[in-house]
């Protein structure tokens, strides 16, 4: 199965870098993808989202995305901490996991979505980041799944922007619906046919 993944990040206005951030990680056999949310903004949190994301490009894959969620939260002790919401596509099956203020909305697969309360960093004191609640299932050809950080409005609509390629329709999605005093990530990830 072959993804098409676009994403568009931006800082906080007035601030020269983001704490909001894109893993776009291409495998073998399919992806590991997601939106990173560095608590606060500016560039303590722009480092952090850093970090973050230099560890999801390294991490293994071999455990799931439980496993790498676990050592992202590792990877981020002593830290401000962050949000995230992580994929794993392997073949046609998705895997994903988040952690905190993230969201997903979906067109054409239906996906159990639910989130764990928490902050990567924070471990035990993440409150529940011990049972971390992992959903997925089969992505079909033609689907669309946007992820996006608390910096952009709920009322994103994933069937917005449908017509246009991923890249472009992150763009577009937040431009439409950042919120203005935040930093902002929108990752958009097409399953091709």
């Amino acid at each position: 199965m072959r993804l098409a993944l676009g994403a568009t990040i931006r800082a906080h206005p007035g601030e020269r870098r983001s704490g909001d951030a894109a893993v776009l990680r291409t495998t073998a056999n399919g992806a590991l993808f997601g939106v990173v949310d560095a608590l606060g903004h500016g560039e303590i949190a722009a480092d952090v989202a850093d970090i973050a994301v230099e560890h999801a490009m390294e991490v293994a894959l071999v455990e799931g995305i439980g496993g790498v969620v676990r050592r992202l939260d590792e990877a981020l002790r002593g830290t401000r901490g962050a949000a995230a919401l992580l994929c794993l596509v392997v073949d046609d099956t998705l895997e994903a996991c988040g952690i905190g203020n993230v969201e997903l909305r979906t067109v054409g697969v239906k996906l159990p979505t639910v989130v764990t309360p928490g902050i990567l960093g924070h471990g035990a004191r993440g409150h529940g980041l011990s049972r971390l609640r992992v959903f997925g299932g089969r992505l079909v050809a033609g689907s669309r799944l946007v992820l996006f950080s608390d910096g952009v409005s709920g009322r994103l609509r994933a069937s917005e922007g449908a017509e246009v390629p991923a890249q472009a329709a992150s763009a577009m999605l937040l431009e439409r619906h950042a919120r203005p005093h935040d930093d902002a990530a929108v990752l958009v990830a097409d399953v091709m046919p």
